[in-house]
Parts: C-alpha cells; structure tokens; sequence
C-alpha cells in the first residue's frame, strides 16, 4: 500500500512517497523526511487615504509569517509659505509643507501640485493629488487682494469734504472709505462709506463739523464666492489723508 507524498512548507517539514504492507504494516520503502522551505515573502502595500492609514507589509503568502510592517499615515495638514498676496498680474504660487497624521512630514515626490485662479485678485487654490503609497486629493485656499490706492485730491468745502482717486476697474468690485476726527480711526466719530461701483473715481462726504480736523483714507474691495458663500477681500488701507475744515463765521 502506498504511502503519499507529503510536500514540505516553510513550517513543517515533507515526506517522500513510501509504502507498506496492508495487512502486516511491514515497510516496503521507507518516506524519508523533506526539510522545512524558505518562507516566501511577499510586499504588500495599501495606500494610505485622508481618512485612514495604510501599509507597507512584508509577510510569507503561505503561512503569513510578517517579516517587516510599516505604517502609512494618512495626509492631514498643507501649509503654505504665504496664506495671502497682493494683485501683481502674475501667477502667485506659494511653496506647499504637507504633514501626516503623526506630524510628519510628507516627501514631495508622493504628491502632484496644481494652482488654480492664482492670478487675479480673490481666493486661489492650491491642488495637491497624491500618488504612489497615497491615494486622495486635498486642496488649500489663498487669498489675492486688491492692489491698494491712495487719494488723489482732498479738498475741504466748508462742511464736506471732496475726495478723487483712480479707479480700479478690473481688480475691483468697490471701494471703503473710512473718516473719523481721530487719527487712530476710532471712537464714535469713525464711520465707513461703502461705494459698490469699481468705476467710481470720486466722493463728497458731507454733513461733517466744521472746525474739526479729519483723518480719510481708503481700500479697494473684491467681492468673490467660496463653497458657497459670499466673501470680500480687501486692499490694504491707504496712508491716511487730514483736513481741517474752516470753522462757521
């Protein structure tokens, strides 16, 4: 009767084929034992996502004995070497830091970077796509703002005060311009005139106090929409301008 072949793994050792009597169990040819094989290691990896981590695992794929396993944490933060720029009509590209879900950070070479509305004034967005051992795409906001203007006429009018300044009519949605008797711009006599129209070039602000000393200055305005919602970016305020109005005779 034969006896079968057993076939060794890389856990228990083999036989060769061998036989016996059926009726006296008497060996007829001898099995003779087969070593234990080498493992057989293979490398898996499953991507790390932006909501859970994945695997670099090095493991037998018969008795699934793990030689090595690393972690892959998950992307969670981008930084940006600039969060806001100023309309120059070229192409803003802040440099991108991303760092994983342990606060490490993540070579360049396992993601893609891409700009989107960078040029113009309003909200730009930076594009990371992740590739290799990583898999999801996040994406990061910057601002543009207006470039800033400066009066150009303040003329006082016994009780008014004339403005006139360049119009910005391409980077621009309107114009604030904020007076007030303290040079601070605080306190109750500080008020703000909003002129939603970007071809605007001049304003009379009138009804002040005569006899006081006025402080005037004024930013540029973009209205723009992000996920949904209406938001405006402004220019930085401009040097602020006085004036002295005559007092009443």
């Amino acid at each position: 009767m034969k006896d079968p072949a057993q076939k060794a793994t890389c856990t228990k050792e083999g036989k060769t084929e061998g036989s016996h009597c059926s009726i006296c169990k008497k060996v007829i040819q001898p099995q003779i034992s087969i070593p234990v094989t080498l493992h057989h290691y293979q490398k898996k990896v499953t991507k790390a996502t932006l909501s859970k981590n994945g695997a670099n695992v090095t493991k037998c794929m018969q008795c699934g004995t793990v030689l090595q396993q690393n972690i892959i944490y998950s992307p969670k933060t981008v930084s940006l070497s600039s969060e806001s720029y100023t309309y120059s009509g070229k192409e803003n590209r802040p440099a991108v830091t991303v760092k994983d879900s342990a606060g490490k950070m993540i070579d360049g070479k396992y993601y893609t970077v891409s700009y989107q509305n960078n040029q113009n004034s309003g909200i730009a967005s930076v594009v990371l796509t992740f590739k290799d051992c990583y898999s999801g795409v996040l994406t990061e906001t910057f601002t543009i703002a207006p470039k800033s203007i400066n009066f150009s006429k303040v003329k006082a009018k016994s009780n008014k005060i004339a403005l006139k300044w360049k119009k910005q009519k391409k980077q621009a949605s309107g114009y604030r311009i904020q007076y007030s008797t303290n040079k601070k711009f605080k306190g109750k006599t500080t008020k703000v005139i909003k002129i939603g129209k970007p071809n605007a070039e001049s304003k009379t602000i009138s009804k002040l106090k005569s006899g006081k000393k006025y402080y005037i200055r004024i930013c540029v305005y973009k209205t723009v929409k992000s996920n949904g919602n209406v938001q405006e970016i402004e220019s930085g305020w401009s040097k602020a301008k006085s004036v002295k109005l005559a007092k009443k005779k």
